[in-house]
């Protein structure tokens, strides 16, 4: 990801805290506690530009876009997403954060035994990975496992519109490598031949 530069005012007598960087959509850095900088955060919504607390709802739907864009545009910066294991496999593990580990050595050794399956780990869930959707058309089976409740597989569900595999752990403690294995065994035991 390539760094970006920092926005900043020119001058206090031209600073207005809402203008935004034309390519990025980013507001100018005014460090405080700068004379002249002084400026309102905080969670109610800001006029575009003036940054005043504003109640219309024209700004506030403009303010919703602007803030849309601006995360839409990051996907652009985000690098290629790697995709670890066998060529040709069916079934994919998808994993993001602290799984990583565990997912692939779990897929080393499942590939060791013969199963055809490959891994990605996100690094990147908002906004997710421009290269995502058609690395996942790639597979007939997503397998995500996570460490909560499966919220990244309801986010994927409702990005993609495709069905996923949903395996989840709340104990407390990591997923070990051999736990990683047993749900690839489990998962793609029936469904090695077909593709």
């Amino acid at each position: 990801m390539r760094n970006f530069e920092i926005f900043r005012p020119p001058s206090p007598s031209d600073f207005k805290p809402y203008i935004r960087d034309s390519k990025t959509l980013s507001r100018p850095w005014a460090s405080p506690p700068l004379k002249g900088y002084e400026h309102r955060i905080g969670g109610l919504e800001k006029s575009n530009i003036e940054g005043n607390v504003s109640y219309d709802p024209d700004n506030h739907q403009l303010m919703t876009e602007i803030r849309k864009e601006k995360i839409s545009r990051v996907s652009k910066e985000i690098p290629e997403t790697i995709v670890y294991g066998d060529k040709n496999a069916n079934a994919l593990i998808v994993g993001w954060g602290s799984t990583y580990g565990a997912i692939r050595s779990g897929v080393s050794k499942a590939i060791s035994n013969g199963i055809k399956v490959a891994c990605v780990n996100l690094k990147y869930l908002n906004p997710l990975p421009d290269d995502l959707k058609d690395i996942l058309k790639r597979y007939k089976k997503i397998i995500v496992v996570e460490e909560n409740t499966g919220q990244f597989a309801y986010v994927l569900r409702a990005n993609y519109l495709i069905n996923v595999v949903s395996k989840t752990k709340v104990t407390g403690q990591p997923y070990t490598t051999e736990e990683i294995l047993k749900i690839i065994k489990s998962e793609c035991e029936n469904f090695q031949e077909e593709k």
